[in-house]
């Protein structure tokens, strides 16, 4: 994939497009439409519970999730599933109680 973030070509100084266009494609419909469906469970939860809006934190987890990912265990990266996940384990830890 073409578009897909590639951290041994960015350390090289190649590919750098991916670091801005990997949170744009997905590996298929099924990634799409799980993403979709859990920003639209947050984003739902959050204008009913929260009273901050937390809809820029998706693009700043994603930014952490990638660089845990890179360090741990570098791999051609799609999609923003980081910050999806970033915002559901927020929830969870909010809402464990």
């Amino acid at each position: 994939m073409r578009l897909a973030l590639d951290p041994a070509q960015v350390v090289k100084g190649r590919a750098l497009w991916g670091l801005l266009t990997h949170g744009l494609i997905h590996a298929n419909l099924w990634h799409l439409l799980l993403n979709l469906y859990a920003l639209y469970v947050s984003e739902t939860t959050s204008r009913t519970s929260w009273k901050m809006s937390f809809r820029a934190h998706p693009r700043e987890l994603g930014d952490r999730g990638r660089a845990a990912q890179t360090f741990a265990a570098p791999a051609v990266m799609v999609g923003i599933s980081g910050g999806v996940s970033g915002l559901m384990g927020a929830y969870v830890a909010l809402f464990r109680a």
